[in-house]
């Protein structure tokens, strides 16, 4: 079978129509590549966007981590000590708010271990810290649609203006 595309240009196919019990499908396969031709079902996303995607996700854990510990001067928000590590309020699943400055705290090793272990106590404590109004906005806005590739590609040139603003600011 020919197939037209594009007025001169011309594909060929090799599909036999009869199959051997005599039925009119068509069987046998394309000359053309796998993914060329098919449709991708609704909401799928390309392997280019995924790649992407996935680049800019690591681009930013970074860019909000460096951020945050520069923000709370490499101490623990809740005893004060050093040996930072980034304890999400509301985990990085939560793909709307995962690299947003209020949902991240340091805390050292102990505190955030606290953090995971009793978390209503935790939750109290947050509150305190950030302001119950704040914890509110992060509650309902990590149910919000994840960032597009473009609101993520410029959160990426804001975190690295701010981090390079803040670096050139210290003694």
């Amino acid at each position: 079978t020919t197939l037209k595309r594009g007025g001169s240009m011309t594909l060929q196919r090799s599909v036999s129509l009869t199959s051997k019990n005599g039925s009119m499908k068509p069987r046998g396969r394309s000359n053309m590549s796998a993914g060329r031709g098919r449709k991708r079902k609704r909401g799928s996303v390309s392997r280019a966007e995924k790649s992407e995607r996935k680049r800019l996700t690591g681009v930013l854990d970074d860019l909000a981590r460096r951020l945050c510990k520069i923000r709370d001067r490499g101490l623990c928000r809740k005893c004060g000590k050093a040996g930072l590590e980034c304890h999400h309020i509301h985990s990085r699943r939560h793909a709307s708010i995962r690299f947003n400055l209020l949902n991240l705290l340091s805390l050292c090793p102990v505190c955030h271990r606290f953090m995971h272990d009793d978390p209503v106590s935790a939750r109290d404590w947050i509150a305190m810290e950030i302001g119950a109004e704040n914890l509110d906005l992060l509650d309902r806005a990590r149910n919000w649609p994840e960032l597009t590739l473009g609101e993520m590609d410029a959160l990426v040139t804001i975190y690295r203006n701010r981090l390079k603003g803040t670096i050139q600011n210290m003694p």
